[in-house]
């Protein structure tokens, strides 16, 4: 897989877990559910794209969504996640 091919998929994996803190914030746990699967899904193609850093990099803003959801602060994890995407070039 290509360079192009890393972005594409962390940009899907960012995408699907702000689906993921949005659908958390607002109880909705069908949609949570349903967007942890993209999530996951999201995450084996980043595993396969050969950039290392960014497989890893999405583990840690999972972690992180485990840990925003225990401590009820997911409204500070979406500004974050938004912040590193829009400073992420492509």
């Amino acid at each position: 897989m290509t360079e192009k091919d890393s972005r594409f998929y962390f940009a899907n994996f960012a995408a699907d877990i702000l689906r993921c803190a949005v659908a958390s914030a607002g109880g909705n746990r069908k949609r949570y559910r349903s967007s942890l699967i993209r999530l996951r899904s999201s995450l084996k193609y980043l595993r396969k794209a050969g950039r290392p850093e960014a497989y890893e990099e999405a583990l840690l803003l999972m972690l992180a969504l485990k840990c925003a959801k225990e401590d009820n602060n997911i409204s500070k994890f979406k500004e974050d996640v938004n912040r590193l995407i829009s400073s992420t070039s492509l």
